[in-house]
This record gives structure tokens, C-alpha cells and sequence, in this order.
């Protein structure tokens, strides 16, 4: 089944079911997002365009590292590392101040319309068979 739509993520879930009548094709449901909600992020995100990377360099290059890593594994080695560069990212790069997004609409101006209707209590069948009758008599 392919299911043609302007949109990304619309349909959510299509469910195949029973045929209706003497037909050999399936009956198709499915769930059409109006709207989703936002998450918000837990992770923190830094700002390297402002960060300090002269301080950085010059913590690093203080660092004694063939004295430090005397008789250590390579493991024991990058880990030390990457603790050593994660503590001065911390210091020397900011956070970044998260702006909030505008909730993202994923229906077209069409679509609103019929989900409008859908909502006051007109039936999608009728206005599909009124849409369909009427290029029919045209």
C-alpha cells in the first residue's frame, strides 16, 4: 500500500482490516496527526563559537602527560583524556540558550478544513462522495 501525502509523518498508523461486502480489497484506518507534542531536549548543548580556546590550549600544554601517563594502559590513557577535555569544555565553553520552536503544523490549509468538519460532526464519506458525485455530473 502506498499512502500519497504532502506532509511528512501525517499518517501514523494504517491498519489493514476486513474487506467490506463480496470485495477482495481491504478496508484501510488510519491515525492522521492534527498536532504533536513538543519534547524538550534534556541534553546539554554548548556554544563552541564563543568558546575560550586559548585558555584550552594553554591547560592542556600545562599538563605534564608522559609524567601523568607513566605506566598506564592505553585504555586508562584515553580516558583520562577525554575526562581531562571534558572538564575544560565544561569550564571554558558556554551553554547555548535553547529558543523555543514554534509548534509545527502538519496539516495544509486543506487538510485543517476537513479535519474542521471532521470535528463539527460531518462525515469524510460524504464529502468525499459529494466531491466525487459532483465531478461525476459535471
Amino acid at each position: 500500500m502506498i499512502v500519497f501525502t504532502d506532509q511528512k509523518k501525517l499518517i501514523d498508523l494504517v491498519i489493514y482490516e476486513a474487506p467490506l461486502g463480496k470485495s477482495d480489497h481491504p478496508v484501510l484506518t488510519w491515525q492522521l496527526l492534527l498536532s504533536t507534542q513538543q519534547l524538550e531536549s534534556k541534553q546539554v548543548k554548548f556554544n563552541y563559537y564563543k568558546s575560550d580556546y586559548q585558555s584550552i590550549q594553554a591547560s592542556v600544554q600545562t599538563v605534564n602527560w608522559k609524567e601523568r601517563w607513566k605506566g598506564c594502559t592505553v585504555g586508562e590513557m584515553w580516558t583520562d583524556l577525554r575526562e581531562t577535555l571534558t572538564s575544560l569544555v565544561a569550564l571554558h565553553v558556554p551553554l547555548k540558550r535553547m529558543k523555543r520552536e514554534k509548534e509545527k503544523d502538519y496539516l495544509s490549509r486543506y487538510g485543517r478544513r476537513l479535519a474542521k468538519e471532521v470535528k463539527n460532526g460531518a462525515s469524510t464519506v460524504n464529502t468525499v462522495q459529494e466531491e466525487t458525485s459532483a465531478s461525476t455530473n459535471s
